[in-house]
C-alpha cells in the first residue's frame, strides 16, 4: 500500500477520533445539565474527562509506553467509577489506575488528577514534584490553574467544564489535541485567556 494512502486513514482515524471525543464530552455535559449533578454522577462525569484527556493528550515517550497510569490522590474520592477504567485502553495502551499516598512517587503516572479535598501543601507539593515532568496535572480545586496545574475541572450551572493552562502543558513537553482543545471553556497561553 503506498505511504501516501496509509498516512490518509491515519489523517482519518485521527479525525473520526476528534468527532467522537467532542460527541462523547457533548453528550455527558448535555445530560448533565438536564438534571443536577449529584456526587454520583459528578464522580462518572469527572472520569468521562480523566479517561479522554488520556486518549487524547500525547506524551514526549508515548511511543514506548505500553500503558497509561492514571493515578489519583488516596483522598479521592471515587469509588467503583474509578475501577471501572481499569484495563480499558487508550491510545491501543491498557490503562492502568494507581492511588499515589504522600510518600509515593508521581513520576509514574501520565495523568494525576489532585481532588479539591487534598491539603493545599500536599498540592504544593506535587505540583513541585512534578514539574516540567511530563504528567498532566489535572484537579477540580478552584485557582488551580494559577497555582501551576495544567487542566481544572469547573462545574457551573449543572455542567462540567474544563480550562486549560497550554503554557504548563507545553512546558511539560505534553501535546492536546486540537480537537480537544476546542471543547474547553477557556484556554490560558501566553499570558492571555482564550473565553470559547
Amino acid at each position: 500500500m503506498p505511504a501516501w494512502i496509509s498516512n490518509l486513514a491515519v489523517k482519518r482515524g485521527a479525525i473520526l477520533q476528534g468527532w467522537l471525543l467532542g460527541l462523547i464530552l457533548t453528550i455527558q455535559c448535555w445530560n448533565a445539565a438536564a438534571e443536577p449533578i449529584t456526587a454520583t454522577s459528578l464522580e462518572q462525569l469527572t472520569m468521562v474527562y480523566l479517561y479522554n484527556f488520556l486518549k487524547f493528550t500525547e506524551w514526549p515517550n508515548g511511543e514506548t509506553m505500553s500503558e497509561l497510569t492514571l493515578c489519583v490522590t488516596d483522598t479521592a474520592k471515587f469509588g467503583a467509577v474509578l475501577d471501572d477504567l481499569a484495563g480499558r485502553t487508550a491510545q491501543n495502551k491498557k490503562v492502568q489506575i494507581k492511588r499515589i499516598g504522600a510518600v509515593d512517587n508521581p513520576s509514574v503516572c501520565q495523568l494525576l488528577f489532585l481532588y479539591h479535598e487534598e491539603p493545599s501543601q500536599r498540592i504544593r507539593d506535587l505540583l513541585r514534584k512534578t514539574e516540567n515532568q511530563p504528567i498532566l496535572m489535572v484537579s477540580d480545586l478552584t485557582e488551580f490553574l494559577n497555582s501551576g496545574g495544567m487542566i481544572i475541572l469547573v462545574e457551573q450551572d449543572n455542567r462540567l467544564q474544563f480550562e486549560v493552562n497550554l503554557d504548563k502543558v507545553k512546558s511539560a513537553g505534553l501535546k492536546l489535541n486540537s480537537q480537544l482543545l476546542k471543547l474547553a471553556r477557556e484556554i490560558k497561553e501566553n499570558n492571555s485567556v482564550k473565553l470559547k
